[in-house]
């Protein structure tokens, strides 16, 4: 590893530049730069003062939590869904990585179910999001294998949502459409989680990118992945790294930014934002 921070973006910018192939890894740590913070307790307490109430503190804790009444918990992701997946964010972070690899052969891997990537320009084809999406819900049993577009929900129940609790009105919300039984968004909670479109989808897709990576020069540039999840983004970028032939690692990350001990002369590590360390790159062309 480079320990110098101007000698490691240097380096950065030598690796990308020579490289072929670019797989994106990205965790909660780059919706937090753009302006989505899972750790936010104090806009939470402000947004969904029902749940402050009852303990919980910010989004990351409302993560798989299905045991709170109907009306109280459809009220919160409703909402949530609203401002995360289909609200205004910060998308200078996303037009970054847009500039530094639009000629690469790139493929993205995220455990964020907010679709930043590709509402901001990456094409949902090369992109495998193996969490779910908030923009669909499906039955909580489940009672089958479907998922449902969720905007049909939000401009029906939005409205309906008290600003006070952030309830909706008590025997009043969403239902499957097939059993009428109890639904939640489409994201990783549970052994309820309906993964079949997202495995046969994206992550067939990313397995016959990876099977086609033979000769390429690879660079795996992994974003904002913590120990919360590794084994969908943090763990398969390091092993990817490990069993391609001259691929190397680069590594972006506020809290955990350690490489494991026999890639470090492969890697290189910044403990920082994506933004504050993409926009240094040379090629870099955010939004003015």
């Amino acid at each position: 590893m480079v320990s110098d921070s101007d000698e490691k973006i240097k380096l950065f910018s030598i690796w990308l530049d020579a490289s072929e192939s670019v797989l994106i890894g990205a965790g909660a740590g780059i919706s937090a730069d753009a302006g989505v913070d899972y750790t936010d307790e104090v806009s939470f307490a402000k947004k969904y003062p029902g749940l402050y109430k009852l303990g919980y503190r910010n989004k990351l804790m409302m993560m798989g939590v299905t045991n709170l009444p109907q009306e109280l918990l459809l009220g919160y992701y409703i909402s949530n869904a609203a401002e995360v997946r289909f609200g205004p964010v910060d998308m200078t972070v996303y037009k970054t990585l847009i500039s530094l690899v639009k000629k690469k052969d790139a493929f993205v891997l995220t455990t964020n179910v907010d679709a930043l990537f590709v509402r901001h320009g990456f094409h949902a084809e090369r992109t495998f999001t193996p969490q779910g999406d908030y923009a669909f819900y499906q039955c909580l049993t489940p009672c089958s294998q479907d998922i449902y577009p969720l905007e049909p929900i939000l401009e029906e129940y939005m409205p309906l949502i008290d600003k006070q609790t952030g309830s909706l009105p008590r025997g009043r919300y969403p239902v499957c459409p097939r059993c009428g039984g109890n639904i939640y968004l489409n994201v990783r909670g549970g052994r309820w989680f309906v993964e079949r479109p997202w495995m046969e989808g994206g992550g067939k897709r990313l397995n016959r990118w990876i099977g086609n990576l033979a000769g390429k020069k690879l660079l795996v540039m992994e974003i904002g992945s913590g120990l919360s999840t590794p084994m969908w983004v943090r763990w398969p970028c390091e092993q990817l790294t490990k069993l391609t032939e001259g691929a190397r690692l680069v590594r972006i990350n506020l809290d955990h930014s350690e490489v494991p001990p026999d890639l470090r002369d492969r890697s290189l590590s910044f403990q920082a934002k994506a933004s504050e360390v993409l926009g240094l790159l040379p090629n870099s062309n955010p939004p003015g």
